[in-house]
Order: structure tokens, then sequence, then C-alpha cells
């Protein structure tokens, strides 16, 4: 580095040496090029070598699995848009996603599907590449961003095109989050829930019951501690730790309502979870802070290791609830959420991923009629949510016999809350 420096201080030398530099950098850039757009257009849209026993578009290498699909990235030149080109946003190892492609395109010949690796956006990452006119003809999302995209003109209205005539065919419960004022602005996808785990072991050694409502969960806690001592804890939540203050807001949600509370006003225009039923949510949640039921720390792997009887948790976790990371000495149940107020359900979280139409579609028709296409045939969902263990929101999808165990059971009554 010294030398550099030294050499850098005649003016003459430092020219010659930073033209150098140019060279090189431009001679990397251009080799780059060259390999990428060495393609021609029949490879980067070559449908012909997918079959089904190829996953969905799973080829020998990551090249020609990208080259069928003809998958763009960010930085690379801007496509050629028409009416018979739609652009999704999505995951580009959605090879699910490819297969329903494929199958589209049998019956649809003229039409070319660009899958763009942009994930699930955010409002303003949509908002603003809409406004750049660069935005997709098809989006997925989460449900948590939809109504607020619809409203604000980022997103068409689907019953435009049909949408209101085809929910009876998912689930009831994962339309209503996805509309407002009489518009529906995605069609739902995949789902997940928040349900009670709980340690077989320890409730049994415990001689104690899985809790239906509150008081029943009390006691059962309780007689963990009765038990065990300082060995477990009965019941964890997220208090007081900085990384997880989203999930204990999104904890006290489902205790919210429960309580007979929400966390906004029915149009939307205002907060009312500062109620009696909030407040009184928040009180329960303290007072078993107070009485020692719940650990100042959050102890969600610890429930896990079998060291924790209750845990309020979600279905990305079956791995290690009945699949590959159990750990082998310890047995999880699954349970409804315990009832906290007479008369009223145990509602919990719901997480839904939906595919929309965006305002800057070129062919909205066309976009929507891919999107119905995609989520109400039965075999995408039940293949794209059975390798994340999501639910699928298809009442059809449902009967498939990977949901038709104890647990699964459990969970999807609970999705239908």
């Amino acid at each position: 580095m010294n030398f550099i420096k030294k050499i850098l201080k005649n003016e003459k030398v430092k020219n010659i040496f930073m033209v150098v530099l140019a060279l090189i950098t431009i001679a990397a850039v251009s080799f780059a090029a060259i390999s990428f757009w060495g393609m021609n257009s029949d490879e980067l849209l070559n449908f012909d070598e997918w079959t089904p026993e190829n996953n969905y578009g799973i080829i020998e290498t990551d090249e020609e699995n990208e080259a069928m699909i003809g998958i763009q990235n960010n930085f690379e030149k801007p496509l050629k848009r028409d009416e018979n080109t739609l652009v999704i946003w999505d995951y580009t190892d959605n090879n699910v996603l490819k297969g329903a492609i494929n199958d589209y395109k049998k019956k649809n010949k003229n039409i070319n599907i660009i899958i763009e690796n942009e994930g699930m956006p955010s409002f303003d990452y949509l908002e603003n590449k809409i406004e750049q006119g660069e935005g997709p003809d098809i989006v997925y999302i989460d449900q948590v961003y939809s109504v607020s995209m619809g409203e604000h003109g980022l997103l068409k209205d689907l019953n435009k095109y049909g949408a209101n005539k085809i929910n009876d065919k998912f689930v009831k419960s994962t339309v209503p989050s996805i509309s407002f004022n009489k518009k529906q602005y995605a069609l739902p996808f995949a789902s997940n829930t928040i349900v009670m785990l709980y340690n077989k072991t320890a409730l049994s050694e415990a001689n104690v019951k899985v809790p239906v409502t509150h008081e029943e969960f009390m006691k059962a806690c309780n007689g963990l501690k009765k038990e065990f001592g300082q060995i477990y804890d009965a019941y964890t939540v997220p208090f007081y730790t900085q990384e997880n203050k989203n999930w204990l807001v999104f904890n006290y949600f489902f205790y919210l309502w429960r309580m007979g509370g929400d966390i906004l006003s029915d149009d939307l225009k205002s907060a009312v979870f500062n109620s009696k039923d909030g407040i009184e949510a928040l009180q329960l949640i303290v007072d078993m802070k107070n009485k020692g039921i719940i650990n100042s720390d959050y102890k969600e792997q610890s429930f896990f290791d079998g060291y924790v009887g209750f845990l309020d948790n979600g279905t990305w976790q079956m791995n290690k609830i009945t699949g590959k990371d159990k750990k082998a000495d310890v047995d999880i149940g699954i349970a409804m959420l315990p009832v906290l107020k007479k008369g009223i359900k145990p509602y919990s979280g719901l997480g839904l991923n939906c595919y929309a139409v965006a305002e800057s579609s070129r062919n909205p028709k066309l976009a929507y009629d891919f999107i119905e296409f995609y989520c109400t045939d039965p075999k995408y969902q039940i293949d794209l949510c059975k390798l994340n263990n999501f639910i699928p929101t298809l009442k059809e999808a449902q009967e498939d016999g990977f949901y038709k165990t104890p647990e699964w059971g459990t969970i999807i009554k609970h999705l239908e809350n």
C-alpha cells in the first residue's frame, strides 16, 4: 500500500495508472455482458424440456432452469412489454409457479410470461416502480398490504374480472382481509395461523389436561410450576426482548381479538384497541408475567428442546413438531388457543400470501385470468404449501392426505375461525 501511495504522488504516473484501471474494469464488464447476452431468444423461452417428472421445471442446472421460463433480474436490460406479455413479481426459485406457467402456455401459446425476482414487495417499493413505469402485471403480496395498496390505486379491483364469483372455492376466513368496500384486491393462495403448542410429556407427568379456556390454562400452568419448579417454564411470550418487540405486538393482537376487541374501526379510519377489551387483554398478559407464569426471556427454542410447557406459534414450525427437525425425546401437541371470554371465538392471527393484478398491468384481464388459473387449481396449492408447511386456501386442496393428520386438522379448524 505504501508503494502505491508513493507512485501515485507522481501526477503523470497517476494518470497512466487510472487509465489502465479503467480499461481493466471495462474489459471485465464487457466479458460478463458477452457471457450473459450470448443466449439466443430460443434459449430464453425454451419450454420444451419441461415434464411433470421434473418437479415443475427443475432441470439439471440453474442456468437451464432459469432459461426455460425467461427469468429477468433487476440488473438486466428492460423488457419489451406488450399486451401478450405478463410480468410476475415473485421468487425465481418458485418451481410450482414455473410449472403453472408451462401448463397455462399449452392453452395460450401466444402469451409470454416473465418472472422477475422481486419477492413480496413493500407498499413503497411497488408504488415507486409503478410511478417509474416499471411495475409488474401480477404481484405476489402479503395480505397485510393488499387493501392499502388497492385503496391507494396500486392494485386492480378483481371483482371487475369475476373474483367474487369464485370466492366460495376458498376458506371463508381468507377473503375478508383482502377485501374492502365491496372491492377485492387479491386472490388467496397460501396461509398460516397461530395455534397453541404444548409439551405432551410435561403435561402428562404433571397430570394436567390440555386447556380449552383461560381459567383451565392458568390451572395447567400452575400445575406445571408445582410439578417441575424452576426446571420448566410454564409459558413463554416475547416480553422485553428488543428483537422480538414486533412479535410481542402480534401476540397481543390475538389476545385482543379473543377478548372481543379489534385494532382498527370497521372503516379502517381510526385505532380502537385502546378500549375496555383492549386494556383487559393487555392486563391479562401482564398479570401472567407478574404471577410467574411467563418468564421475562422469550424461550421459543427452549420449548422445542422440551423445557417449556406452552408456546403460541405457527405452522412454519411444523418441521420441529412432526418433521425432520423434531427432537426425538420431545412430544409436541397442537391445540386451539384458549377461549378468553365466554361467547367469543378463540380468534387467531392469519398469515396469507396472495396474488394481485397491479395497476401497471397492460392487460389486466389476461393477468387476472392467469392468477385465477393458478390460485384455483388444487395441485399448485398443495405442492407449494406442502413444501413450506403452509395451509392451502382452497377447500378442495385441504382434502389432500397430507392435511388429514390430527395436527393439521386442528390448524385448519383454527384457520376457519
